[in-house]
C-alpha cells in the first residue's frame, strides 16, 4: 500500500492485527504534528491517543440524528471544487456506496452516472441528499460524477463530490492530495515532496512503582454490598416420577405485585400444624369511604336445538274439492255467520285505519314542529388532500348512487379570468382530477380521474355507476370508465395500510410510493372542440332511464332501464343534449395501442363526439341570448309514472317484434320503433348569469316565413336574482316545485306560475348554493359566501331561518345532500379551499311529520292563490283605471264640445246686438233729421 511503513521485525506490536493501516494513519499524523510543531517528533503513544480520538462515521451520524451538539473536530475548509454532503443508509443502499463494505478507506471513490443522481432529485425531490448541490450537478458537463468515502470526516460530512471534471481527474490521480484513501494530505501542503519516515519504534514495557495510598480505598470500601445477616436458603426437591420434567424457573418479583405486599413461603410442617398463627407486628392499608360494588355476568340459557318447519307456500284443494266445498251447507253456513263481523270490521276500516303504525307517529308532531334539542349539524367527516387539492376550489360533489359512503369531488383552479390568462402556461401543466373518497379512508382517495381540463359538472351514471360524466372549463364533455379493479376497490371496506415493518427503516418523510399508490384513471372518451360549448360548462345531468329524446325532440319511452343521454349547459348561450350510444358502422373497430391502459368502452365517440341536439337560448328582444348557469327539466329518475302499462299481450307482440328486427339485421333500440310519450312535458326551466329565470320548450317549430324548424322563443323571463342563479332544484316530493339561489336571494316556484311563490329578503353576503333536504317537503339548505349554513323550515317560519351554523372559515361552494339510511343522513359542503366537510343532519331536521308533504302542499297552494288574487287585483286595479281614464277623456269631449256651441252662440248674440245698434242709430239720425228715411 502506497505510504504504508512496515517495521523490520513484523507488525507494531502496539497494535496488534491492523498492519499496515494503522501505521499508515500513524504516520500520516506524526507528518501533521510535525508540521505544526516545527520539526518536533510525535510520540507513539501520542499518535495512538490522536488515532482513538477520532470519531467514528456511525458514531457522528447517530449524534446528527439525535440533534447533539457536535464539537469542533478541526473539519478543514474544501476546495472550491468540491463539495461535502451527508448521505443516508437509504441513499447509499441506492447508488451502491454503502461504507465499510462498497466504500471503504481503502477504495474510497465511486463513479455514479450523472442521469441517476437526476432521476433521484426528481423522484424524491427535497428528500433526495443531493438536491443540496441540485444546480451544480445539472450543469455538470461530464457523464459520471466522482463521489468519495470521508472517513474521518475531514470535510465535516461522511462523502465529498468532485463539481468538476479537473478535480475528479485530480483526484483520481493523486487521491491522497484531497483526503481520499488513507488519512488525507498534510496540512499547508508541507508534506509534498518529503522523505519517507523509516522510523523504528521499539516496545519499552512500563516499570512498576510502589503503591501509594491516596484515601480511594475508603471510597471502594463504602461501595462494597455487604450483608447485614445471613442469606436465606432454600431447598427445592420433587418426587421420583418427576425427573426429567421441565426444570422450574426462579425470577424475582416485587413486593407489589403481591396482593398485600409479600409473599409467603410456608413449610409444609407449618402447613400441617393447625396451631400456627404468623403474627404482624406492623401493617400498612388503606381505606376510602365509597359503596362497595360488585361484577356479575351472565349468559342466554342454553335450550336443546329441536327441527323446525316455516310453510312458504300455500297448499291448495284442486279444482274438484273447490267445487264441492263451495257448495256445501257448511261452507254457506260459515259464511253466513262471518257476515255481521265482517260487516262490521269494514265499517271500522272506514272510520278508522286500523293498520297504521302508531308507534312510528308517536310523539313526531312535538319534535318536528319547534322543539330545539339537538338541532344542529354535526361534524362526521372531512376530506382533503394537501398534494392534489392544495390550492384550489370545490367546483362540483356527488355521491356514489349504490355504494353508500363513497363521494366524487372536483376541484378548479382558484383564481379570477385574468388571473387564469396570466398564469395559463403554469395551469395547464397542473393535472385537472376528480378524487373519489371512501368513508373507510380519509386520507387517501380511492380513485383519481384526470381529465384534459378543470372539471365544473360531473356526475354519476344512475344506473350504471361506473360511467362518470363531466364538463371542462374549455367546453369539452367527458367520459370515464370505472369498471373493473377500480369499481372493485371502491366496493372493498378497508384498505391495506402501510405496516411499522415497512416504515421503520425509512428515513423521515420517505415512505414507499408503492405501498400507498391511488390508481388514475384516464378518460376514454372526449367531445369534438369544434362541436362543443365555446365557454365552460356550467351544468351537466343524465336524463332518466324512462325516456329517450330524439333530434327533434320528441320524448320516446325506454324500457331499457338505462341512461344513455345527458344534457349540459354552457355560458356561451347553449343546451345541448348529448347520446352516449354507439352509432351505425362503430362495430368493426380495429385494436389500436393502449400504453396508459384506458377501456375502449367509447373508443367509437372519442375526439368524434357531437350534440344530437344544441338549442340556442335566444332574448326576447331578439339582440344576442342568454348565458345559461343551470336548467331543471320536470322528469325525474326513478318516477315511470307516465309509460303506459302493457298487458303481458302487448309485451309478448313487443318481443316478437324485437326479435323479429334482430333477426332482420335492424337495431332493436331504433327510436323509430319507440313510441311517443304524450304525458311528458318538454318544458323546462333555466338560470342564467345575470339573475334571470327562462321558461320555455325545448320541442321545434315550423318557421312562417323560411318553413325550416326553428327553437321556440322563451314563453316567459323573470328577472328576479341579483347576480347569477347558481341552483335550479326541483323538490323530490313535487315535481312541480323549485327552488332557485342566486345573487343575494333565492326564490321558490311552481311550473304553473310565472311569478315566484316565494321570494327572500337581500342577505348580508351572496348566496352560493342551496338544496332540498331529501326527506323533508318543506326543509332545504342554503349555503353562503362567509362558510356558514342557512337552514329554512316553511312549516316553521318563512321570514328567517331555523338554523344558521358557521361550517368553515371559507367560502362554501356546493353541498349535497344524501340519505344514507331511515336513522342517517348526511350533508356534503365543499369550500373555495379544497376541503370537503361531510356534516350529519339531526333528527329534527331530518324526520318528518305524517302530514308533512300534504302540509307543505296546502301552504304553496295557499301562497298561489294569493299571487292569483294579486294577479287579479292588479287586473282589476289596470281595468278600473282604463275606465276611470276613458270617463275623464269623455267628460273632456263633452267640455270642448260644450265650449264649442258656447262660442257660436255668443258670437250670434254679438252680431244680433251690433245689428239692433245699427237700428237705432238710423231710427235716430232720422228722427233729428240727419238721414232721410227711404221707403
Amino acid at each position: 500500500m502506497p505510504g504504508s511503513n512496515k517495521s523490520p521485525t513484523g507488525s507494531n506490536p502496539a497494535t496488534p492485527g491492523k498492519g499496515s493501516r494503522r501505521t499508515s494513519n500513524t504516520k500520516t499524523r506524526q507528518s501533521s504534528g510535525k508540521s505544526k510543531t516545527g520539526g518536533r517528533t510525535m510520540s507513539f503513544s501520542s499518535a495512538k491517543s490522536a488515532a482513538e480520538s477520532v470519531e467514528t462515521p456511525a458514531v457522528t451520524k447517530l449524534r446528527k440524528a439525535r440533534g447533539d451538539e457536535l464539537e469542533d473536530t478541526g473539519a478543514e475548509t474544501p476546495p472550491g471544487d468540491l463539495k461535502p454532503v451527508f448521505l443516508s443508509a437509504p441513499t447509499q443502499s441506492i447508488f451502491g456506496c454503502t461504507t465499510d463494505s462498497e466504500v471503504t478507506v481503502e477504495e474510497p471513490f465511486k463513479l455514479i452516472p450523472k442521469q441517476a443522481i437526476v432521476d433521484d432529485m426528481v423522484k424524491r425531490a427535497a428528500v433526495s441528499d443531493f438536491s443540496v448541490v441540485k444546480q451544480t450537478i445539472q450543469n455538470y458537463a461530464g457523464d459520471s460524477i466522482l463521489i468519495a468515502y470521508d472517513p474521518y470526516f475531514k470535510f465535516g460530512e461522511n462523502f465529498y463530490i468532485a463539481l468538476t471534471e479537473e478535480a475528479k481527474e485530480r483526484i483520481l490521480k493523486d487521491p491522497e492530495r484531497e483526503g481520499g484513501g488513507e488519512g488525507g494530505d498534510d496540512e499547508d501542503g508541507e508534506g509534498e515532496g518529503e522523505p519517507e519516515d523509516l522510523t523504528v519504534y521499539e516496545y519499552q514495557p512500563p516499570e512498576s512503582k510502589p503503591w501509594e495510598s491516596l484515601g480511594s480505598e475508603m471510597e471502594i470500601e463504602d461501595h462494597i454490598i455487604k450483608h447485614s445477616r445471613d442469606l436465606v436458603t432454600m431447598k427445592v426437591s420433587r418426587q421420583r416420577k418427576l425427573f426429567g420434567a421441565p426444570l422450574v424457573k426462579w425470577k424475582n418479583r416485587s413486593s407489589h405485585a403481591g396482593r398485600d405486599a409479600y409473599i409467603e413461603c410456608v413449610s409444609s410442617s407449618e402447613q400441617d400444624s393447625k396451631s400456627f398463627e404468623l403474627s404482624r407486628m406492623e401493617m400498612e392499608t388503606g381505606v376510602q369511604a365509597i359503596q362497595s360494588y360488585t361484577t356479575e355476568s351472565a349468559q342466554t340459557e342454553w335450550v336443546f336445538p329441536t327441527n323446525a318447519a316455516t310453510q312458504y307456500e300455500p297448499r291448495e284443494f284442486d279444482e274438484e274439492t273447490k267445487q264441492r266445498l263451495m257448495q256445501s251447507e257448511e261452507f254457506a253456513s260459515t259464511v253466513e255467520t262471518a257476515k255481521p263481523r265482517l260487516d262490521l270490521g269494514l265499517q271500522h276500516n272506514v272510520v278508522m285505519n286500523a293498520f297504521v303504525d302508531d308507534w312510528s307517529l308517536l310523539a313526531v308532531e312535538d319534535t318536528t314542529f319547534g322543539s330545539k334539542q339537538d338541532g344542529y349539524l354535526k361534524e362526521y367527516q372531512s376530506f382533503t388532500d394537501l398534494k392534489n387539492s392544495k390550492n384550489k376550489t370545490v367546483t362540483c360533489m356527488d355521491w356514489h348512487p349504490t355504494l353508500k359512503g363513497v363521494v366524487a369531488v372536483s376541484y378548479g383552479e382558484r383564481c379570477t379570468l385574468e388571473e387564469r390568462v396570466d398564469n395559463l402556461s403554469k395551469i395547464q401543466l397542473t393535472p385537472s382530477l376528480i378524487l373519489i373518497w371512501s368513508f373507510s379512508d380519509p386520507i387517501q382517495p380511492q380513485l383519481i380521474l384526470e381529465a384534459p381540463d378543470d372539471i365544473c359538472a360531473f356526475r354519476f351514471n344512475p344506473t350504471d355507476p361506473y360511467l362518470v360524466a363531466g364538463g371542462c372549463v374549455n367546453g369539452q364533455v367527458v367520459l370515464w370508465d370505472i369498471s373493473g379493479q377500480n369499481e372493485e376497490r371502491l366496493k372493498r371496506s378497508k384498505r391495506a395500510k402501510v405496516t411499522k415493518a415497512n416504515t421503520m427503516n425509512t428515513l423521515p418523510g420517505y415512505i414507499d410510493e408503492s405501498s400507498i399508490i391511488t390508481p388514475v384513471v384516464n378518460y376514454c372518451a372526449v367531445s369534438m372542440i369544434d362541436q362543443s360549448h365555446k365557454n365552460w360548462v356550467t351544468d351537466l345531468q343524465w336524463i332518466p332511464d324512462h325516456i329517450d329524446i330524439n333530434r327533434q325532440g320528441q320524448i320516446l319511452e325506454n324500457h331499457k332501464a338505462s341512461c344513455v343521454e345527458l344534457v349540459t349547459s354552457g355560458c356561451d348561450g347553449h343546451v345541448m343534449f348529448w347520446d352516449i350510444r354507439a352509432p351505425k358502422g362503430t362495430s368493426n373497430l380495429k385494436p389500436h395501442d393502449n400504453p396508459l391502459k384506458v377501456p375502449n368502452t367509447f373508443k367509437y365517440l372519442d375526439l368524434l363526439w357531437k350534440p344530437i341536439m344544441r338549442i340556442p337560448i335566444h332574448r326576447t328582444d331578439g339582440h344576442g341570448e342568454h348565458s345559461p348557469y343551470v336548467f331543471s327539466y320536470r322528469e325525474t329518475q326513478g318516477d315511470r309514472s307516465i309509460l303506459p302499462t302493457l298487458d303481458a299481450e302487448e309485451e309478448r307482440q313487443e318481443e316478437e317484434r324485437r326479435k323479429q328486427a334482430e333477426s332482420v339485421g335492424l337495431r332493436p333500440s331504433s327510436p323509430k320503433e319507440k313510441k311517443v310519450l304524450q304525458g311528458a312535458s318538454t318544458h323546462y326551466f333555466v338560470g342564467t348569469e345575470d339573475g334571470e329565470i327562462i321558461y320555455l320548450d325545448w320541442t321545434l317549430e315550423k318557421d312562417t316565413e323560411t318553413g325550416k324548424l326553428v327553437h321556440k322563443s322563451p314563453e316567459w323571463v323573470k328577472a328576479t336574482h341579483d347576480g347569477p342563479v347558481k341552483t335550479l332544484d326541483r323538490s323530490p316530493f313535487f315535481k312541480e316545485v323549485l327552488l332557485s339561489v342566486g345573487g343575494w336571494n333565492f326564490c321558490i316556484w311552481l311550473e304553473a306560475c310565472a311569478e315566484p311563490l316565494m321570494q327572500s329578503q337581500s342577505h348580508n353576503c351572496q348566496l352560493t348554493h342551496g338544496r332540498w333536504s331529501p326527506t323533508r317537503a318543506g326543509v332545504f339548505f342554503i349555503s353562503k359566501s362567509d362558510g356558514c349554513i342557512d337552514v329554512w323550515d316553511l312549516l316553521d317560519r318563512t321570514s328567517d331561518p331555523v338554523l344558521t351554523q358557521s361550517v368553515s372559515p371559507h367560502a362554501i361552494t356546493k353541498l349535497n345532500p344524501i340519505k344514507i339510511s331511515t336513522n342517517q343522513q348526511l350533508l356534503a359542503i365543499g369550500d373555495s379551499y379544497g376541503t370537503l366537510h361531510v356534516l350529519e343532519v339531526p333528527w329534527v331536521l331530518r324526520q318528518g311529520a305524517a302530514k308533512e308533504p300534504q302540509a307543505v302542499m296546502s301552504y304553496l297552494e295557499r301562497e298561489k292563490e294569493r299571487l292569483e288574487y294579486m294577479e287579479t287585483r292588479r287586473e282589476g286595479r289596470l281595468l278600473e283605471k282604463r275606465e276611470r281614464d276613458a270617463k275623464i277623456q269623455q267628460q273632456k269631449q263633452l267640455d270642448a264640445a260644450a265650449s264649442k256651441v258656447t262660442d257660436e252662440e255668443e258670437r250670434a248674440s254679438a252680431e244680433r246686438e251690433v245689428q239692433q245698434y245699427f237700428t237705432l242709430e238710423k231710427k235716430l239720425r232720422i228722427e233729428l233729421g240727419l238721414e232721410e228715411e227711404v221707403l
